[in-house]
């Protein structure tokens, strides 16, 4: 196993799922963390469509690279707009993208023309786990009944706030379950956990005006020897992007020349 490549896979699905535990839907006026932990768990794996604004910052020693993403993403149309900048030192680029997965294409911006190719495998298979989410009910039956005991929910002039945090070194095998499936040893598990570290990962989630608003995770894995990578995602906007559709130059794109 690729520890890099595992970190990268493992923290996806961590936000990916915490932005996938909340939806607009009707909250009571006098709410309890039992009705508010209620909500967010009927209320899995029903977002239409939304926003996604995520940070992620990796240190070692005096070198720092920075990406910022704006995702918009409607799943009835199972399109997802991607764009961003990636800071690195001195350098900085632009990021631009579009995943059809519908037509299973991946589109991006490059040297002023768009191009596609298709998704590579690995990055289909993860999203349609994530979006079927059978694989992990035990780990979301797991983390609803920590948020439940141990949660903390709080509220203010119309603004409630369900704060919490679970340990992230605890949910590495169940993970690793997910993205690996059948191919996963003990030998993998002992492995990530000797060389990677995760911390608390801490979870938000905003209530206001009778429904959910805003669900925010942030997450920290220090790897043996190597960098610590920080991850911030804040998901919004639920179902107010219904209309998100191909721009007319996107559909017009060109096919990624391959060396032969």
């Amino acid at each position: 196993m690729k520890t890099k490549k595992m970190i990268s896979s493992i923290l996806l699905t961590f936000t990916l799922f915490a932005g996938g535990l909340s939806q607009a839907q009707p909250v009571a006026a006098a709410m309890t963390k039992k009705q508010a932990v209620a909500i967010i768990k009927d209320n899995n794996n029903k977002q239409d469509s939304g926003k996604l604004h995520s940070t992620t910052t990796t240190l070692l020693k005096k070198d720092k690279a920075t990406v910022t993403i704006d995702a918009y993403f409607n799943n009835t149309s199972q399109l997802v707009n991607e764009t961003g900048t990636i800071k690195d030192g001195r350098h900085k680029d632009k990021v631009s993208i579009w995943v059809d997965g519908k037509n299973n294409r991946l589109y991006n911006f490059n040297k002023n023309k768009w191009e596609y190719e298709t998704v590579p495998d690995d990055y289909q298979t993860l999203l349609n786990d994530l979006t079927g989410q059978k694989p992990l009910v035990k780990l979301t039956k797991s983390i609803f009944k920590n948020l439940e005991k141990n949660g903390k929910l709080t509220h203010k002039k119309g603004v409630y706030q369900l704060t919490g945090s679970i340990n992230g070194q605890k949910y590495v095998k169940p993970v690793m379950q997910v993205i690996l499936k059948n191919e996963i040893k003990n030998t993998d598990i002992k492995s990530f956990a000797k060389n990677v570290k995760i911390g608390k990962i801490k979870l938000n989630f905003t209530l206001t005006d009778q429904k959910v608003v805003s669900a925010q995770s942030k997450t920290t894995a220090k790897l043996k020897k190597g960098p610590t990578i920080k991850i911030s995602e804040t998901f919004s906007h639920f179902n107010e992007y219904g209309n998100l559709a191909l721009p007319d130059d996107v559909k017009n794109a060109v096919p990624v020349k391959t060396d032969k």
